[in-house]
């Protein structure tokens, strides 16, 4: 069985959702395509393994998108995902423990009980009036 909910119209993919334990085969685990705008994989490495200096070098990249992650460390979240005419896609229930990806489209939350959740995305921030529909 997948531990991956894909959350999809007509053969778009608008959101992810995962266990914070996924299941890692061999020793990385993407539960993102290369394409994607944001990365998210999970990696298990041995002990004395060592991740070669690195670094990720600026680039221009055009993003048709903004992704954004949640990790729900306590409590319970009802999470709607939208299309980008605002049409509604799916509705799950997001808990302690699992993840949420988004692509694209757009979103709400509505937290069930309290609840606390580490957030991701690509900044800079552009403020309220860029991502509300009526602010």
């Amino acid at each position: 069985m997948d531990d991956i909910l894909r959350i999809e119209k007509d053969g778009t993919l608008y959101a992810l959702i995962f266990p914070q334990d996924l299941a890692v085969k061999d020793d990385v685990r993407f539960v993102t395509q290369a394409e994607d705008g944001l990365q998210v994989g999970f990696f298990e490495r041995p002990a004395g393994y060592e991740a070669p200096v690195h670094r990720h070098r600026p680039r221009s990249v055009d993003l048709p998108s903004i992704a954004e992650f949640l990790r729900i460390e306590e409590g319970r979240v009802s999470v709607t995902v939208f299309d980008d005419i605002w049409q509604v896609v799916g509705e799950r229930t997001v808990e302690k423990g699992q993840c949420i990806l988004f692509l694209r489209g757009g979103h709400a939350l509505k937290m069930l009980v309290p609840t606390r959740i580490m957030e991701v995305k690509q900044g800079p921030y552009p403020g309220n009036d860029k991502i509300f529909p009526d602010a």
